[in-house]
Order: structure tokens, then sequence, then C-alpha cells
């Protein structure tokens, strides 16, 4: 019996979401469940189906508050994976082309959470502050919040092959 080995984990940061969007959401959950347990109990005449579509936003929110409750990255020998729950990326060394610290700008990524801009770009953003952005051989680029942006820059820098090292945009 064979047991497949794990990559060995080179560095592994989790990154609380902002305390206030936490607190934002489980708010939102509570009183969309308040509301839906309200018109159950005064509404009794509504039927099923009803119940259930208003009972869908309660479960996506509640789902949405579990998943976003902190950014994970993870290095490995293999690559750098990272993101909320389960709304994750893995990327191979060999997907990267560089990578560049670079400061969360609001103005940019209008939010937290898994954002989008128009320089294809996905932002993985749990936090103000710094991050790096990974651009990938495909035209897309990561933005990634953390709290020790240079040792994580240098820690890909490291893995990436000769030349995709030298590359800057």
């Amino acid at each position: 019996m064979t047991m497949n080995a794990s990559p060995v984990v080179l560095y592994r940061e989790h990154q609380p979401m902002k305390r206030w969007i936490m607190r934002l959401l489980m708010l939102a959950v509570a009183f969309a469940s308040a509301f839906l347990l309200a018109l159950m109990l005064l509404g009794p005449h509504l039927p099923g189906w009803v119940i259930a579509l208003l009972l869908l936003p309660v479960l996506g929110l509640a789902v949405a508050t579990f998943t976003f409750r902190r950014l994970s990255i993870e290095v490995t020998e293999t690559g750098i994976a990272f993101g909320f729950g389960f709304v994750r990326t893995r990327l191979r060394w060999q997907e990267i082309e560089s990578v560049a610290p670079q400061p969360y700008l609001f103005t940019r990524f209008v939010g937290w959470g898994v954002r989008y801009d128009l320089r294809d770009t996905f932002a993985f953003v749990a936090q103000s502050g710094m991050g790096i952005e990974l651009k990938t051989r495909k035209r897309w680029r990561y933005f990634i919040t953390t709290d020790r942006p240079q040792e994580l820059v240098d820690l890909v820098r490291a893995r990436l092959t000769p030349c995709a090292a030298q590359v800057h945009w």
C-alpha cells in the first residue's frame, strides 16, 4: 500500500477578513433569518415554494460569510495556492512569469473578497495594505494581500525559472 506524499509547505499564511465586513455579513444573515422566520410565523398561508425561494438568499449569505472569513496562502515546492474557503486558485511554478510587491488600491479593486479589475487581474483581498501580484504566462494576473509581501515575493522568485524571474512589468 503506497501513500501519496504531500508536498512540503514552505510558507503558510491565514489572513482574517476585515472584522467589520464579517460583522456586517453576520448581521445580514441574522436579519434575513429573522425576516424569514417572521414571514413563516405570521403568514402560515404562504406556499412552500415561496418560503424555499426566500430561504435560498439566506443560505447563500450564510455560505458566503463562512467562505470569506479568511484568506489562505500556501507555498509548496510545486507551486502556490491561495483563496477563500473553496474559492481557491492553484498555480504551478511553470505557469508564473513574474511576481512583484504591490499596494492594495481600493480604487483599483473597489472592495474586499474576490475582485476583478479591467487589467485582467483577479484579486484575493482580505485587508488593505500590501500584497503581491503574480503574472502568469497566460495573460492572467493575480493580486493577493499578505502580511509579509517581501518574504513571499522572495520565496516565489526563488522558485521561478531563472529566465522568468528576471522579467518585470
